[in-house]
C-alpha cells in the first residue's frame, strides 16, 4: 500500500471514529447542546481534526442521517424482485422496520435532517446525495405498488400517496414505540400487524388517496 492509499484509509479511519463516537453523544434529549468540542473528546482527537472532516455540526449531522439511508436503500435492495407482490412487500416493510428499529440510529437526527428548512441549508452535493438515495428507495416501491395495480390487486391511482400512506403508517408505530406507548418485546406482533394494516389500505386505494 503506497503513502497516498495508507494516508486516505486513515483519514476514513478516523472518519468513522469521530462519526461513531457523535452517534453515542447524541442519542439523547439533550443532543442540540452537543458541540464539537465534545465529540472531538469523544472521539480522541482535536477539534480541529474533526474540522478538517466536518465543515459544521449540521453537516455532521447530515453525514449520519446519510448513513442511515445508504443502509436503508442496500437492505432494500436485496429484496428480491422474483419474489411474489406480496411477500415482496411483507419483505420491504420487514427491511424499514429493521432498518429503523437498530439501536445505532439517532432517530432525531434522521428526522431533523428531513425537515425542507434543513435541506435547504445542506450543501448542494449532499443534498444530491440525499435526493439520489431517497429517489432510489422510493422508486423500488413505487415500481412494487404499480405492479399491484397492473395485476389487478390494488385499484388504479395515484402511486405516490399510496407510498407516502405506507411509510408514514410504519413511522407512526416505530415513534410509538420508542415513546413507550407500544412495547418493544412484540416487535414481531406489530410488524405483522401494521403490514396487514398497509396491504389491506392498498388494496383500498388508501381510501382513494389523492
Amino acid at each position: 500500500m503506497g503513502v497516498k492509499e495508507r494516508r486516505e484509509r486513515d483519514f476514513r479511519r478516523r472518519e468513522r471514529e469521530i462519526l461513531d463516537a457523535a452517534l453515542r453523544l447524541l442519542d439523547g434529549e439533550d443532543w442540540p447542546t452537543v458541540t464539537m468540542e465534545q465529540i472531538a473528546d469523544a472521539a480522541e482527537v482535536g477539534k480541529g481534526t474533526v474540522y478538517k472532516h466536518f465543515a459544521s455540526k449540521e453537516e455532521l449531522y447530515a453525514r449520519l442521517s446519510l448513513q442511515h439511508f445508504l443502509e436503508l436503500q442496500e437492505a432494500l435492495r436485496g429484496v428480491g424482485a422474483e419474489l411474489p407482490l406480496e411477500e415482496r412487500l411483507r419483505a420491504m416493510a420487514r427491511v424499514y422496520w429493521e432498518v429503523h428499529n437498530r439501536p445505532d440510529i439517532c432517530h432525531h437526527i434522521v428526522e431533523y435532517c428531513e425537515a425542507e428548512a434543513f435541506r435547504r441549508r445542506m450543501h448542494p452535493e449532499l443534498r444530491t446525495r440525499f435526493e439520489g438515495i431517497e429517489s432510489a428507495i422510493y422508486n423500488q416501491i413505487f415500481a412494487a405498488i404499480q405492479e399491484g395495480m397492473e395485476k389487478g390487486l390494488f385499484p388504479p391511482g395515484p402511486v405516490r400517496p399510496l407510498a407516502m400512506m405506507a411509510r408514514a403508517t410504519l413511522d407512526g408505530m416505530i415513534r410509538m414505540i420508542r415513546s413507550g406507548l407500544l412495547c418493544a418485546e412484540d416487535g414481531e406482533e406489530q410488524l405483522e400487524a401494521i403490514t396487514g394494516f398497509i396491504l389491506a389500505g392498498l388494496a383500498g386505494g388508501g381510501s382513494r388517496a389523492g
